[in-house]
């Protein structure tokens, strides 16, 4: 068997996992990432080095990651826990002193007993 061949086979059985992902723009209002949040890694940004997180998230789509910013960092992102189950949407920009901005999410912690195979799906 080729490893091409082994590639189908084992993406067609479950036994293949992607180790790259896509990155998820989080700039138009109503954008969203729905999942398990798996991991988290600090990054420097373009600025003056500012330092912001990619968070992993393992979503119905596959492995995806994004980024809040540094300030939503700071307010969001140190309560939500690796291993959770997670919605978070965009929900637009708010300016603050000078020509500087944040940005707003809503996040919603979805706990255990809604996930898993025994969930009805919601019509």
């Amino acid at each position: 068997m080729s490893y091409k061949d082994a590639v189908k086979r084992a993406t067609r059985k479950g036994g293949a996992k992607v180790i790259g992902m896509a990155f998820h723009k989080m700039d138009k209002e109503g954008d969203c990432v729905v999942g398990l949040f798996a991991d988290r890694h600090e990054v420097s940004g373009r600025f003056a080095g500012s330092r912001y997180i990619h968070y992993i998230f393992e979503t119905d789509e596959g492995p995806v990651k994004f980024r809040l910013g540094s300030a939503s960092d700071q307010e969001y992102g140190s309560q939500m826990e690796i291993g959770e189950v997670y919605s978070v949407t965009f929900k637009g920009k708010e300016s603050i002193s000078g020509n500087r901005y944040i940005n707003r999410f809503e996040i919603v912690h979805i706990p255990a007993e809604f996930v898993g195979d025994d969930t009805e799906p919601v019509k």
